[in-house]
């Protein structure tokens, strides 16, 4: 798994090293600096995001090259819970992916 992460990350510094050649409009080129410099604000990557697809609404080629760049299959998501409940009457839910519909009935305890 860390070779894995290693090559992810290694990817990812690539592409983000490619996007900083193409996008160079001001707007652009804000957007990319703001999620380096503060990778933990999201609000940096919503910046990015928006300015991304500006970006690929209005070049074709552009849209092209990142679509060859990005990889065509995608390795499936490992997802690991852990709960460890300790008492009486705990409920636990776990749950992982979208639309997930989850309900939670309460017995009466009949002691």
């Amino acid at each position: 798994m860390a070779d894995g992460l290693a090559e992810a990350r290694q990817q990812a510094g690539a592409l983000f090293g490619w996007l900083k050649q193409k996008l160079t409009r001001p707007a652009d080129a804000g957007a990319l600096a703001g999620v380096e410099q503060d990778p933990d604000d999201q609000a940096n990557w919503q910046d990015l995001a928006d300015q991304l697809r500006k970006a690929l609404e209005r070049d074709e080629a552009f849209r092209q090259e990142l679509l060859s760049r990005l990889p065509k299959d995608l390795p499936a998501a490992i997802t690991r819970q852990t709960a460890t409940t300790v008492g009486d009457r705990n409920i636990t839910i776990q749950s992982t992916g979208s639309a997930a519909n989850i309900r939670v009935n309460e017995r009466e305890n009949s002691n």
